[in-house]
Order: C-alpha cells, then sequence, then structure tokens
C-alpha cells in the first residue's frame, strides 16, 4: 500500500479540507442513496440538494462496493449513533483528521469496535481485535512513527514542514488501511461519481460537550 497513489488528496483544489479538518467514513455494500436515508431517518441529518459550502456538509460518494462520505470541517463519522447505524450488517472504516484534536482510525464490522488508534500512537490500540490491521501498518507508512530529529543542526522551519509532511503521510496511510479493510477505493475519479449530500449541523448542536457521543 502506497500512500503515494492517494497524493492527489493533498492537492491544492483540496487545501480546504487539510486546513478545517475531515471526515472520511467508508461503507462496504451499502449505495449513497440508502447512506443518505439510514442519516436521515436514524440519526436525524438533514438532506441537502447540493455542496453549497455550508458548514458540517457531508458529500457521499457512490463507488464500487458500497459508498464514502467526505465532510468538510467535521468528524460525524466518529459519533456512536452515525458509525453504529451505517455499520450494521456490514464493514465500516473512518479516518478522520480533525480541525483540533487527533487524527484517529477505526474499524467496525456489524456495530462491533474491531480496532481503533490514534495515527500518531498506533502502537496502542484498542476494539475487540486491536491487532486486526497490524500488518498494513508498516506497509501503510503508520508504523514506524517517523519523526524529525529534533536535537540535530537542521533549520527548525525544516524540521516543522518534515513533521507536518510526516503527519499527512500517516492519514493518507490509514485510508489506505480504510480502502483495504472495506474493499473500497478513494480515488480521484470518485470525484465523478453520483454524490448526495446531507447536513450533520443540528447532530453536533445537540451533542456539544457530550464526549460519551463519540466512538473514539
Amino acid at each position: 500500500m502506497d500512500s503515494q497513489e492517494r497524493q492527489w488528496f493533498t492537492s491544492d483544489e483540496y487545501n480546504d479540507y487539510w486546513v478545517n479538518g475531515f471526515c472520511l467514513t467508508f461503507v462496504a455494500g451499502k449505495p449513497g442513496s440508502h447512506v443518505q436515508e439510514i442519516l436521515h431517518t436514524s440519526i436525524g441529518a438533514l438532506i441537502e440538494s447540493a455542496d453549497e459550502g455550508k458548514p458540517f456538509l457531508a458529500t457521499i460518494f457512490d463507488v464500487t462496493g458500497g459508498s464514502i462520505i467526505l465532510e468538510r470541517g467535521g468528524y460525524a463519522g466518529s459519533m456512536r449513533r452515525v458509525s453504529r447505524a451505517l455499520s450494521d450488517d456490514t464493514r465500516l472504516a473512518l479516518v478522520v483528521n480533525p480541525f483540533i484534536g487527533h487524527p484517529k482510525f477505526a474499524y467496525l464490522e456489524n456495530t462491533d469496535l474491531i480496532c481503533a488508534f490514534r495515527l500518531e500512537d498506533p502502537e496502542f490500540r484498542w476494539g475487540s481485535s486491536p491487532d486486526f490491521v497490524l500488518s498494513d501498518l508498516t506497509s501503510a507508512g503508520v508504523l514506524p512513527v517517523q519523526e524529525p530529529d529534533w536535537e540535530s543542526e537542521e533549520d527548525e522551519l525544516e524540521l516543522e514542514q518534515l513533521d507536518l509532511q510526516n503527519a499527512v503521510n500517516r492519514v493518507l496511510g490509514a485510508i489506505s488501511i480504510a480502502e483495504r479493510a472495506t474493499g473500497l477505493l478513494f480515488g480521484r475519479q470518485l470525484i465523478n461519481s453520483t454524490q448526495y449530500f446531507v447536513s450533520f449541523q443540528d447532530i453536533y448542536s445537540s451533542t456539544a460537550g457530550k464526549p460519551e457521543e463519540y466512538l473514539i
């Protein structure tokens, strides 16, 4: 698994996602229309007709074998009610790279949390089978965690840029693990696929200050 295959997502066109954070949720076996219906009827997300730049708006892409949800500026996939509703009777993986907080990965099967970890500390994992992705961590570039040598005589700005690039590579590596776990491809071609839209804004309002609402 090569994170270079996902470098398209780091181009200037998608810079807003890296500045404001994003959540990617991979849902195997459920088309976008079904995912939109579940999020609306079971979770209370509002159906939108297009991406009009509203806050906490998520795009649901139809892809071969299921659907992928890309939310700019949010982390709805990490909510217990969302991940459980969408993983019922299927496989789900999510990568959340929040504006504030720790980037994380989680994988569920039929509502059961199989494995989860923070990307900066992938050796500490939890879930019913925390070693489920162990063989993928190295091939995806998530392990070993690369850290700049802050004691070296290199320019501090260069070290900071290296640290940032290492963090981005870990996120891209986690995306590749999510692809392998669900069989869904997060490729550039998905932007040309059928798209559905939901807003999680009201959901966030009702869960503010309630950490128990979140899976990871």
